[in-house]
């Protein structure tokens, strides 16, 4: 039982923490709400400090290039990986869906 233990706490110890979490408004304040042309923009809908999840709404494209810079502004200087994307129910009586990303911070 010895040597279980100290593969548990050697497997714990070597996981670098995350940086805590600020309580700030989004700092993307150069990223303009919409596109030029105010077909697409992007909401942060969680975010912490390992990632979040940003629902896109309006033109696609126009949206995730909205979504692209405040993931690049909040996972700064390391970048960030998208997990998941796609059409997620918001609302199910009656059922609303909206398209969201999911992505993640490289730490």
């Amino acid at each position: 039982m010895k040597h279980l233990a100290l593969v548990l706490l050697v497997a714990c110890g070597g996981a670098k923490a995350p940086p805590p979490v600020s309580n700030t408004a989004d700092t993307a304040s150069d990223v303009p709400a919409t596109s030029p042309t105010g077909a697409g923009t992007s909401r942060e809908v969680q975010r912490t400090a390992a990632g979040g999840v940003i629902e896109l709404s309006g033109d696609r494209t126009a949206a995730m290039n909205h979504a692209a810079a405040r993931m690049g502004t909040h996972c700064e200087p390391a970048g960030y990986v998208i997990v998941q994307e796609g059409e997620e129910v918001v609302t199910s009586s009656p059922v609303t869906t909206a398209w969201r990303v999911h992505y993640q911070c490289d730490h």
